[in-house]
């Protein structure tokens, strides 16, 4: 994203961080609602309490409300992701 940020005018997209999204929620998203002209909506915090269908093979993902378990899960893969992330950077 950072690469995107210095080449682009205009950066496709707001950046999240998990970690800010799981610790933070509210904080976290109010601006992704901003940028997208939408109103903050107290159903943002309770999604997993949504009787909405949702249709995506992920279904599984979605539904449970956002836990923190997976927070920096990616450092038992930092030896792997070595290359990739210094060519990212």
């Amino acid at each position: 994203m950072a690469h995107w940020c210095q080449v682009l005018p205009r950066p496709p997209g707001l950046g999240v961080h998990y970690e800010a999204l799981v610790n933070e929620p509210r904080s976290t998203l109010e601006p992704v609602l901003a940028s997208l002209g939408l109103p903050w909506d107290d159903a943002c915090l309770a999604h997993h309490e949504s009787v909405e269908r949702v249709q995506t093979l992920s279904l599984w993902q979605v539904r449970p409300p956002l836990k923190t378990e997976s927070v920096e899960r990616w450092r038992h893969y930092e030896k792997q992701l070595g290359p990739l992330i210094e060519a990212l950077h």
